[in-house]
């Protein structure tokens, strides 16, 4: 693409963190469900902290399920668990509008 996106300092400093909170550890749910697992709750809660230091930084939160099952459930659940790590990321101080 002839488009290239640029990013200030911050936001670099940003997804490198979040990057480095990924690499060692995953957000996980239940199994079939939207609810975070103690580890996933940990791990959100990690990225909320990377948040706070970076506040002029925007984020988009994708969720995904494994292709088992039917997709319009699998497509609802993982709406569900976007849902649930933004209100995570709320409850730990992260302005909602800075969720996409």
């Amino acid at each position: 693409s002839d488009r290239v996106e640029k990013y200030t300092e911050e936001e670099k400093q940003a997804v490198e963190g979040i990057h480095r909170v990924l690499k060692l550890r995953n957000v996980e749910f239940k199994i079939g469900r939207a609810r975070l697992t103690e580890k996933g709750r940990e791990t959100v809660d990690e990225i909320a902290e990377v948040l706070k230091k970076y506040r002029e930084v925007y984020i988009e939160i994708a969720g995904y399920t494994d292709d088992i099952g039917d997709n319009a459930d699998n497509l609802r659940l993982s709406i569900a668990r976007v849902r649930s790590v933004k209100a995570r990321l709320i409850s730990r101080g992260i302005k909602a509008v800075r969720l996409k």
